[in-house]
């Protein structure tokens, strides 16, 4: 179809108050198969860039209404990145520097051969395409990476409330504070003594956090796979993802990384910035917060992380959560607190933990004033060891 033809050649912005040299650019240009635009003026040039949204602009500087440096800045700063070569009768080399420091990508004096002018706008055209080329193959691969990690959430978060194991029981919520959310939880058997234990929340809420959580889930999925080191896994998360994370603004995961040792009766861990689990001992009532050394992920290229080990006995309870549960706020502003949270835990001690679960989320609604609107995504696992 001809206007499918007509799409698909690259289209040009030639902006030139000089009427002779306008045409003999727009005669040239489409010989050579580009579909060509023209502006005569400098506002017209603008305009026609904004609505346009050509492949390429061809602009002269001297122009009436508005110069072509002015012209290029405010193309610049509307966020239009497509190549423009300055055309101008100026030689000095202060007047190149001003085109290019405009936003310009290159820049030719008039006069000018016809050939060189097709070389340059050629090769501006092939930095794009090589460019676009680049960010494809970069997508791609991320899309491949986090639709792993969407796969991966699916198949293993529905599969920690119903988790079967000799080692422990075990309550689990997972609730969003949007149709998606950025916190994960998963648990993975090493083998018939030891249950790795992961929880993580994603920096944010909606899509952004959920994308971000679902590259790093499928990273942590892969890693708790290959080492046994709790240590070992978040030095190697933060390595991995380190780059990634600092292109997002502000990006960082918190990750708490256990694993239960039923023969031995220990729990080795590593905590990389998340809020401190707490271990409810049945036969003393005391309760221990397990922290280490260690910043969350993204943070710095070299962090220092520290493996600690809890020693638990038949009936003692972890408990595992993230700051949207003791940070969920109620109308007079007031969060719902470590506090609030461990009194109810201790005061439930012989509750089921599956029924404990569900509690403990009743109690959470009831401090919300029964308007149950969460500013942050609520997770948290209850084990009691076995």
């Amino acid at each position: 179809m001809p206007g499918s033809e007509e799409a698909e050649r690259p289209r040009i912005l030639v902006a030139d108050d000089e009427m002779h040299l306008r045409n003999i650019l727009k005669i040239n240009l489409e010989i050579e198969n580009f579909n060509v635009i023209t502006a005569q003026d400098g506002e017209e040039a603008l305009a026609k860039a904004v609505s346009e949204n050509p492949d390429l602009v061809i602009l002269d500087v001297s122009m009436p209404k508005m110069d072509g440096y002015t012209v290029c800045k405010k193309i610049r700063s509307q966020g239009f990145t497509m190549p423009v070569i300055m055309l101008t009768a100026r030689t000095q080399v202060h007047d190149r520097v001003e085109g290019l420091e405009c936003g310009a990508d290159d820049y030719v004096c008039k006069p000018f051969d016809m050939e060189e002018l097709l070389a340059r706008l050629g090769a501006q055209l092939r930095r794009v395409e090589t460019t676009k080329d680049q960010i494809k193959h970069i997508i791609d691969n991320k899309w491949d990476e986090i639709n792993e990690g969407f796969r991966l959430f699916e198949e293993n978060q529905p599969r920690v409330a119903s988790f079967d194991a000799s080692h422990f029981n075990v309550g689990f919520q997972f609730i969003p504070s949007g149709k998606i959310g950025g916190d994960f939880c998963q648990l993975i058997e090493k083998d018939q003594n030891r249950i790795m234990v992961i929880l993580g929340d994603t920096v944010g809420k909606g899509l952004k956090a959920a994308l971000l959580m679902a590259s790093t889930f499928g990273i942590l999925d892969t890693l708790a796979r290959e080492h046994d080191s709790p240590m070992t896994i978040v030095s190697e998360a933060n390595r991995i993802m380190l780059e990634s994370l600092r292109s997002v603004q502000k990006g960082f995961v918190t990750v708490f990384v256990g694993v239960i040792d039923k023969e031995k009766r220990e729990f080795t861990y590593c905590n990389a910035g998340s809020f401190p689990p707490i271990i409810i001992h049945r036969n003393t009532r005391k309760h221990e917060l397990l922290k280490t050394t260690g910043v969350f992920i993204g943070m710095y290229t070299e962090p220092e992380y520290t493996e600690n080990v809890a020693k638990y006995e038949e009936g003692d309870r972890l408990i595992l959560y993230t700051d949207g549960l003791i940070e969920a706020k109620n109308k007079a502003g007031k969060n719902f607190g470590i506090k609030r949270l461990y009194r109810l835990l201790l005061k439930n001690m012989e509750c089921p933990v599956k029924d404990l679960s569900t509690l403990l989320m009743h109690k959470v609604e009831a401090f919300l004033g029964g308007n149950f609107f969460l500013l942050d995504d609520l997770t948290f696992l209850v084990l009691e060891f076995l």
